[in-house]
């Protein structure tokens, strides 16, 4: 019985002693962030159904780590279907109601100070 209240008491007392320690990092306001903005939107405007499959290799290329992102969680399309990737991204681009070129359009109209940021 005094070895489980010994527990009990040491486990508490360890417990007490963790939450009082703060492990958190706020930057110096000095401290220059480097960020990188990467716009895949630009690029994916610039696929052309003439040119589709070979706009698509160059998106796989420039993009590896999104591209599976992009294709499985937006498009719905399996990572390694290019085939059908190339065919469907002009649809996607240019679909009269829910095209990403209107939107992307209709997005830059919208927040057009957003080069203030840039």
């Amino acid at each position: 019985m005094k070895t489980i209240r010994y527990i009990l008491y040491l486990n508490s007392l360890l417990l007490l002693v963790a939450c009082g320690t703060k492990h958190n990092y706020f930057p110096n306001e000095m401290e220059q962030q480097h960020v990188e903005i990467i716009r895949f939107d630009e690029a994916l405007m610039n696929v052309n159904a003439a040119t589709a499959t070979e706009d698509v290799r160059v998106l796989y290329d420039e993009y590896a780590r999104f591209m599976p992102t992009f294709m499985e969680d937006i498009l719905g399309i399996r990572y390694d279907d290019t085939a059908y990737l190339a065919q469907a991204l002009p649809q996607f681009l240019e679909d009269t109601v829910y095209g990403f070129r209107q939107t992307n359009q209709r997005a830059k109209e919208l927040f057009a100070d957003i080069v203030l940021f840039k």
